[in-house]
């Protein structure tokens, strides 16, 4: 028995002293890199290359940003001045840097210097910071930003048109408007809050898709495996997913709506209105309303109707809500 207790402390001593060893490790080597990929924004960009452009000398109408890998910042800033800044984790090269050229009011902010942007496949991180003046800002005629590999974050942005894209990273928008705004990425989340265009475009592939206090007159929304929550309001919808579920909550009544989904459960939140008629077919899903009404089995009219809602399923449920 005394050897027994001997040998369970000798383990002990043994396990403590490894796992403070473990411990010690991990925390000098920022516990095995796994720090930097939970947290990628808390990189060490020590190294910070700066240019600003004064549109009082050339006009800037227009911004378009093509990056290649890490996050990209577009927001407003202080002054009169463009202020365009990179950060790395190491000293760049000249030709590594980013290029600033302007063509016809157009600001282009380029990945680097070369004719094709060799150092994005060379395990190279930058991150873009673009600042625009208030008064820019809020009067764009286009804005276009298309990032390969990062995150794209953008806030307090006006532009007639706008295109903002990434291959391999989320979107976050705030406070931005515009006549016609496309939203998209292949591998990320994409979240818009406080946002008004006339014609409205949101799409991703893998994952979640949130639009809050957005309103729309056309609006096209479409996820394959994530989420999709819409709030706000819209004359005519589109939506599209495959096995996620789709809830929208509106403040009135489309005029059209058109919602389709795989698997995924279908919820529509309306306020009280003058009335609708829903069209729906599922081969397994279930239709319901919070709106009594009439109508036979795959249609159901409320009020005056005068709303058309569409909803198809394969397998998810569709239903309509009151507020």
């Amino acid at each position: 028995m005394k050897k027994r207790w001997v040998f369970t402390g000798v383990t002990v001593f043994l396990a403590a002293l490894f796992l403070a060893g473990v411990l010690g490790v991990g925390k000098s080597t920022e516990w095995f890199g796994l720090e930097e990929l939970i947290s990628p924004e808390s990189a060490d960009w020590q190294y910070e290359y700066q240019t600003t452009w004064d549109p009082a000398l050339d006009s800037v109408d227009g911004l378009q940003i093509a990056w290649g890998n890490g996050p990209v910042y577009i927001r407003v800033g202080e002054g009169n001045m463009v202020t365009v800044t990179e950060f790395s984790t190491r000293p760049l090269e000249q030709e590594e840097r980013f290029k600033l050229v302007s063509s016809g009011g157009e600001l282009n902010v380029q990945w680097d210097h070369n004719l094709l942007p060799l150092s994005m496949f060379q395990d190279l991180e930058k991150r873009l910071v673009v600042e625009l003046p208030r008064e820019i800002a809020s009067q764009l005629e286009e804005l276009r930003c298309s990032n390969v590999s990062g995150n794209v974050d953008v806030s307090e942005v006006t532009a007639q048109t706008a295109s903002i894209t990434s291959t391999k990273g989320d979107v976050t928008l705030y406070s931005v408007q515009g006549e016609e705004t496309s939203v998209s990425t292949v591998s990320g989340n994409i979240q818009w809050t406080v946002g008004k265009a006339e014609k409205l475009s949101a799409e991703t592939s893998s994952g979640w898709l949130r639009l809050y206090q957005v309103q729309a007159k056309e609006c096209a929304l479409s996820s394959v495996t994530g989420d999709l929550d819409f709030q706000g309001s819209g004359e005519t919808f589109a939506v599209d997913n495959v096995s996620g579920p789709v809830r929208l909550e509106l403040s009135a009544c489309p005029q059209e709506g058109d919602f389709r989904s795989v698997s995924g459960k279908i919820s529509v939140t309306l306020p009280e209105n003058n009335g609708f008629e829903a069209a729906y077919s599922s081969v397994s899903g279930h239709f319901s309303s919070d709106f009594p009404g009439t109508g036979e089995n795959g249609s159901l009219q409320y009020g005056l109707g005068t709303g058309k809602l569409r909803f198809t399923t394969t397998s998810g449920d569709m239903a309509v809500r009151r507020k």
